[in-house]
């Protein structure tokens, strides 16, 4: 519990804030529930207060940048002006927290960017971590870190689906669709008989 006490101090009210992680620290307690970058980004301050809520436990969002290690001539991205830019790592800047990254093909096209302003190339598909705190396992997914995580999973889908259409998603059943899609198409009938 003393863990979880750290990790959320570190958000500093912000359930949004990630944390840095050792898996190991968080004993029996501690599951983790892999999403992709695409979904992590659909994840808001009420998704994270309505699953914590229900499942009686405690969510954080792990952070995937500190201490990651580039090597010479790496391709990642950093923030100029505000827009995620394409470049390649040179160099960690000794004794500051930046790093040197090359965005042209001269030596004097470098600047240094601040080691937070840099993350390897966005791929949608990259799998990003939640951390999911409880006391209680959840093995059958009505309670705990196993409820956590499934309802996790289902209001991402749904924030998702209101993101890309403006409304949430849903299934749509074979009764609902009513007579859609039993009209005579292009062949059928009797003259499609020949």
């Amino acid at each position: 519990a003393r863990r979880c006490l750290e990790w959320t101090m570190a958000q500093e009210g912000n359930p949004l804030s990630e944390v840095i992680f050792d898996e190991d620290a968080g004993g029996a307690e501690l599951g983790k529930a892999s999403i992709t970058m695409s979904e992590r980004g659909v994840i808001s301050p009420e998704i994270i207060a309505a699953v914590e809520a229900e499942s009686e436990s405690f969510l954080f969002l792990r952070d995937e940048l500190t201490g990651r290690k580039y090597e010479y001539g790496e391709q990642v991205e950093f923030l100029w002006e505000g827009q995620w830019t394409e470049g390649s790592f040179v160099r960690k800047v000794p004794g500051r927290h930046e790093f040197k990254i090359r965005y042209g093909q001269k030596s004097s096209d470098e600047c240094n960017v601040k080691e937070r302003e840099v993350r390897p190339p966005y791929d949608p598909l990259q799998q990003a971590d939640v951390y999911i705190f409880s006391h209680d396992a959840g093995f059958n997914g009505e309670s705990g870190r196993g409820l956590a995580e499934r309802r996790l999973r289902e209001l991402v889908r749904d924030a998702a689906g209101s993101a890309n259409t403006g409304q949430a998603s849903k299934v749509v059943r074979v009764s609902e669709k009513g007579e859609k899609g039993k009209e005579k198409g292009k062949g059928k009938g009797e003259k499609g008989k020949e």
